[in-house]
């Protein structure tokens, strides 16, 4: 944005905002979950109004204010904080205004927008669930529904995959294979923080895309049961191993060694994949004992390998 246009949105912004606090200050206390702006600080519509020229309000102020926030226009701003106090009804009304917006070619604002339209579809969701979808769905189809079907799907893809599934199906096929990377990062990331047991079910569920999915270089979380993962999921080398074998091989390096074993001799693949995982995990301990420890290895692989 240039520079003159920034003072220009600022100034503006200083008009919508006192025009809107100091409504909202004289209509006093307002119950929680009810209010576009909940109980922002008086004091900030006086200093606002000081500076600023009254006019007609809009009726997206609360979604212009939010998007001025994302671009860093709002200093000491609770706006993102009363997403939380909103209603479901609320919520609603929001993400209508923010698609209604004017929409722009400038790239800060296009993503100020872009998180502000995730921000607001995930704490929908947080309320309503599974039933956020087919509302979005309902609506006319265009940029809009499409980012917004994107990030609840997303949400649910986090909480429940076999809810999700047929959702990801549908908006694959309306939008390209490419789109399941859309999801991969919260299906994958949901499953792990359930446990192997769910990554596992991940592969039951996705079949050929689970190699996909298992792409992205998410941390297990601590406690993870990494023995588990590679004796419940088919040992296909171009399908899995790396990113989860290298994790493995950072926390137990001698548990990973005997996984790699116990895949090999139980599913009969070939194990040398897995061993390439273990090796990039040893060095990334950053310890020369380790390296040592990884080469040696080579000498006690069987011969499947």
């Amino acid at each position: 944005m240039k520079v003159t246009t920034l003072h220009l949105t600022c100034a503006l912004c200083g008009a919508v905002t006192g025009i809107l606090l100091g409504r909202l200050a004289s209509e006093g206390p307002v119950p929680s979950g009810q209010a576009a702006v909940p109980a922002l600080a008086k004091e900030r519509a006086d200093r606002v109004s000081r500076v600023s020229t009254p006019g007609p309000a809009s009726g997206h102020d609360f979604a212009s204010l939010l998007k001025l926030q994302m671009l860093g226009l709002l200093d000491d701003s609770p706006l993102m904080r009363d997403l939380e106090r909103m209603s479901p009804e609320r919520l609603r009304e929001l993400l209508l205004e923010i698609r209604d917006l004017p929409e722009t070619e400038d790239e800060q604002e296009m993503e100020a927008s872009r998180v502000m339209l995730q921000s607001v579809a995930a704490e929908l969701f947080k309320r309503e669930g599974m039933d956020t979808i087919p509302w979005a769905d309902g609506m006319e189809k265009g940029r809009f529904r499409t980012g917004l079907m994107q990030y609840l799907i997303a949400e649910a893809s986090f909480v429940s995959p076999a809810q999700a599934k047929p959702w990801i199906d549908r908006f694959i096929s309306d939008n390209g294979d490419h789109t399941l990377n859309d999801f991969r990062w919260k299906l994958m990331s949901g499953a792990q923080s359930r446990g192997a047991e769910d990554v596992i079910e991940l592969e039951k569920l996705f079949g050929d895309q689970f190699s996909t999915i298992l792409k992205p270089a998410i941390p297990y979380p601590e406690g993870f049961d990494y023995q588990k993962l590679f004796t419940g999921i088919q040992p296909e080398a171009d399908r899995r191993g790396n990113h989860s074998m290298w994790y493995w091989t950072q926390v137990d390096k001698e548990a990973a060694w005997k996984g790699i074993l116990e895949t090999v001799k139980q599913h009969g693949k070939n194990g040398a994949y897995y061993y390439g995982a273990l090796f990039s995990g040893a060095q990334g301990l950053e310890d020369p004992a380790a390296r040592k420890w990884a080469v040696a290895k080579l000498d006690e692989m069987p011969d499947e390998f």
